[in-house]
């Protein structure tokens, strides 16, 4: 009986330990998954500032000579959130809009660059893209919440860290709310 329970316990270990060395490549795998699909994202991201910034550097500081078209870059939330945003604002009020995401603030100079730090994938269609944006010589860091629809990586949320973290969508829902509720 010793010998059958002793048989069966090296039979349990040897199964087990084949488990695991077969489970480690899928393993290492998902980590090259990863790996790929984060620089898929960042190729993504340098691609978008590539188009934004080279329109704004060559518009000779008129931003209405941009001729790029911002829905292509982002999520169908935060488009939507946007698009909430500018039905509530009052004609002839500076509104929520105080400053420029794209840039990180209101005019750019000559120096206008972007700095891709980081990639964290959150799940396979959701990103944390950590960027820094030189503008005037000053250095901003900031996040871009990346998620992806329809294959393509597009901007879901621009976050600020100064002096805390602030998600630009979460301020526009709540701006939304409070100037809906001002017309009840």
């Amino acid at each position: 009986m010793k010998k059958i329970l002793s048989l069966s316990l090296l039979l349990f270990l040897i199964v087990a330990v084949v488990a695991l060395i077969a489970l480690k490549p899928t393993a290492d795998v998902q980590e090259e998954q990863s790996d790929d699909t984060a620089q898929v994202v960042k190729d993504r991201v340098e691609a978008i500032y590539d188009e934004v910034f080279g329109c704004y550097l060559s518009s000779a500081d008129v931003i209405s000579e941009c001729d790029f078209d911002s829905r292509e870059f982002l999520a169908e939330d935060y488009w939507a959130t946007y698009e909430a945003v500018t039905k509530v604002e009052d004609d002839g009020e500076m509104g929520f809009f105080e400053s420029d995401h794209w840039i990180q603030g209101q005019d750019w100079d000559s120096d206008l660059a972007l700095t891709v730090d980081s990639v964290q994938m959150i799940s396979p269609e959701r990103a944390l893209v950590y960027i820094r944006i030189t503008n005037f010589g000053n250095m901003e860091r900031c996040a871009l919440e990346m998620s992806c629809e329809g294959n393509q990586w597009l901007i879901d949320d621009f976050i600020t860290f100064a002096p805390e973290r602030i998600s630009e969508k979460e301020q526009m829902k709540q701006y939304v709310a409070e100037a809906e509720q001002k017309d009840e």
